[in-house]
């Protein structure tokens, strides 16, 4: 009796803390196989890490990058996890713009997510240039131009959104160096302005 007692009173005190050591060894692991460059094995790791704590937000990171360098289907289900279990704007964010990606129109899971930060994503650029694309990609034009104009008004110093404009053929302050942004930016520029 005494010995099932002990082995009950062990398996209660010493089963969180050897999960918890198992975790942080797997959790490591997975990092110095990720800076190697070693993704199975990272792959590998983390899916251990997941094992011993479902909710390792940095796991799930892992599985998320490992699944966008591979070009998974499975990054929009990492990317919700992790929105889950850490609903920053960024990380809605991140989610909103791989679905934007990966999904076709009418692109339900960006326009929910976008949706659902109206309120919270209004004072954040990245918000703005995320609904602008998604609006584009709806054909929607006069409504990517507005979104890309609140994003140039909150990051005024973001010559990216003025040569956007540019290509709106709005008339933001023209900025010094355009020439060099727009052979940096990739952004087709309207033949009135290069000449």
């Amino acid at each position: 009796m005494v010995v099932f007692a002990g082995s009950i009173a062990f398996w209660l005190f010493a089963g969180p803390t050897y999960r918890q050591y198992k975790e942080k060894r797997s959790l490591a692991q997975t990092m110095r196989f990720l800076a190697k460059g070693d993704y199975r094995n990272a792959s590998l790791s983390a899916r251990q890490t997941l094992q011993a704590n479902p909710r390792n937000l940095e796991a799930c990171r892992v599985m998320a990058e490992l699944a966008e360098r591979a070009r998974s289907p499975h990054l929009l289900d990492w990317l919700r996890r992790i929105m889950e279990l850490s609903p920053t704007i960024e990380n809605k964010l991140s989610l909103a713009s791989a679905a934007l990606r990966s999904q076709g129109p009418p692109y339900p899971l960006a326009s929910q997510m976008l949706q659902d930060l109206r309120t919270a994503g209004k004072a954040v650029a990245a918000y703005h240039v995320l609904a602008a694309e998604l609006a584009l990609k709806l054909h929607n034009f006069l409504e990517a131009r507005a979104q890309f104009e609140e994003a140039a008004h909150l990051e005024p110093s973001n010559d990216l959104h003025q040569v956007t404009l540019l290509s709106f053929g709005c008339n933001p302050q023209i900025p010094r160096n355009l020439p060099t942004l727009v052979s940096l930016s990739n952004v087709c520029v309207p033949a009135r302005m290069s000449e």
